[in-house]
């Protein structure tokens, strides 16, 4: 197998954040049938390129978090935890998903 770097800078306006808008319900919500304290969340990335780096920013302009993908599923997880380990607070973010050769900025928002 081989990459086109070409067809990838065009591939990457289909890269989507689902889900989009993420609603936060509640701290208390069930998970693989267990009430948990703290519930599992997650919010993916969609068609990405097979190595790619995932840059995560407030709208103030800070840095949240970094992801290096490196796999051919075109997914990947995050748990909306900062560099920290601590949640994000409600609100819009930006990301940026960058390769050698390209780049596209998008945005996604967290609702509570």
């Amino acid at each position: 197998a081989r990459v086109d770097k070409n067809v990838i800078a065009k591939e990457l306006d289909k890269v989507k954040v689902v889900p989009n808008p993420y609603i936060i319900s509640s701290l208390y919500e069930r998970e693989f049938g267990a009430l948990r304290r703290e519930p599992i969340r997650q919010l993916k990335f969609n068609n990405l390129p097979p190595q790619c780096t995932i840059y995560i920013f407030s709208l103030a302009g800070d840095k949240v978090q970094t992801i290096q993908h490196n796999s051919d599923n075109g997914t990947e997880t995050w748990d909306m935890r900062g560099g920290g380990g601590r949640e994000i607070a409600p609100g819009v973010y930006l990301y940026l998903v960058k390769t050698d050769t390209a780049e596209k900025l998008g945005r996604f928002a967290v609702i509570k």
